[in-house]
């Protein structure tokens, strides 16, 4: 689930890089929105991974 919401947050902000002419600033800020978009999954992956080892343990 939480990679479908990470797909539907970053498709659009690349969308819009590519098809628009925004100002230098505006590509920054959406490339970093893009950048951290990974580490937020990976929270979340992290976070899984823990519970499924302690489901497992029990």
């Amino acid at each position: 689930m939480i990679f479908v919401k990470a797909v539907n947050r970053i498709e659009p902000l690349i969308k819009e890089i590519l098809n628009s002419q925004l100002d230098k600033e505006k590509v920054t800020e959406h490339l970093v929105e893009i950048e951290v978009e990974p580490d937020h999954i990976n929270w979340h992956y992290i976070g899984l991974k823990k519970e499924l080892k302690q489901l497992l343990n029990t």
